[in-house]
């Protein structure tokens, strides 16, 4: 038995359950923009580099890819500032800012990004992501969203970009991680 056989409780979503819902969020995507001349995608690494590279297949518009380094969790401990580095140099005045993601959790990461950005004077600032979980923040409530799957998984996810340990990225699905 694998370490991977090991730690996986479920899979919660197949490879093709993923691919399926992307393209569906990549229609709504699709249609927000459509006005748009350019949208530039922002993943925030490294969890959201699968969810971007299987998205931007489906988007009809014209785009341009800068990368954002953040992070809030350190092995399963959240972190208590997220750290978050813009890696590109890219001019997002008056353009349309789609950010990409994992997981939205408490927003704190998210906020943090948004609030980078802003100071760019981007047209607009929204957020796709695989997961979001619901909570309190009004900030991050108010902000347009494409979400994947809206309800909260009890447990650890891995897989599919989200890691354990930096660790298991490369599955092809989503699974909880088992602590036994």
């Amino acid at each position: 038995m694998t370490t991977e056989d090991k730690l996986v409780k479920e899979i919660l979503y197949t490879e093709e359950e993923i691919q399926k819902r992307i393209k569906e969020i990549a229609i709504e995507i699709n249609e927000h923009y459509k006005a748009s001349d350019e949208i530039i995608i922002m993943p925030i690494i490294k969890g959201g580099l699968n969810y971007t590279y299987d998205l931007i297949k489906h988007i009809k518009i014209d785009l341009s890819i800068s990368l954002i380094k953040a992070s809030s969790y350190h092995l399963l401990e959240k972190l208590s500032t997220p750290k978050i580095s813009l890696i590109d140099d890219i001019n997002i005045k008056d353009k349309d800012v789609l950010l990409v993601d994992d997981i939205v959790d408490t927003g704190e990461t998210l906020l943090g990004v948004k609030k980078i950005l802003e100071t760019f004077n981007p047209k607009s600032i929204a957020i796709t992501s695989l997961f979001y979980k619901e909570n309190n923040n009004e900030e991050v409530k108010q902000m347009k969203s494409f979400v994947c799957w809206r309800k909260n998984p009890k447990g650890f996810l891995m897989g599919y970009g989200l890691d354990y340990d930096e660790k298991y990225r490369n599955l092809p699905y989503i699974a909880i991680i088992s602590y036994n």
